[in-house]
């Protein structure tokens, strides 16, 4: 049977924060789950038309920034983030994680083989198939 995640939601860091940190606790006392990531969740979002967050590819100004604090797509008017979200940052440091699963990505260029986590950065599509939870990981 595949592992699952379970996404809860907090209305505040410090409640998350504590729970994380008692799942740790059970996690090095030999308990078979870890928490793999934590990520903010916007209490507003921007109102402005629909329209002024897309743009046709090579054709105009981008209408959206990724911010680096927390990942959300931010749009350029207001300031504030547009209500679809994907790749949140993991607020998570990666040697934060632990046993975090690793795997290999080759560069085809250079031949380098770089080893990453699929969620120590960030959550995303990849993130639905995960490595095994044994003891090797």
């Amino acid at each position: 049977m595949a592992g699952r995640f379970l996404l809860i939601e907090f209305d505040d860091d410090t409640s998350a924060t504590l729970l994380r940190e008692q799942i740790n606790a059970a996690t090095r006392k030999g308990r078979r789950f870890r928490v793999v990531g934590m990520f903010a969740r916007p209490d507003n979002f921007c109102s402005c038309d629909i329209r002024v967050w897309t743009t046709i590819k090579g054709k105009g100004e981008a209408k959206t920034k990724r911010g680096a604090k927390f990942g959300w797509l931010v749009c350029t008017s207001c300031k504030r983030p547009i209500p679809m979200m994907s790749f949140l940052k993991n607020l998570i440091a990666p040697e934060d994680i632990i046993k975090a699963p690793r795997y290999d990505i080759v560069n085809n260029d250079s031949k380098k083989t770089t080893s990453v986590g699929f969620y120590t950065y960030g959550l995303n599509a990849q993130a639905l198939s995960s490595a095994k939870f044994d003891e090797d990981n």
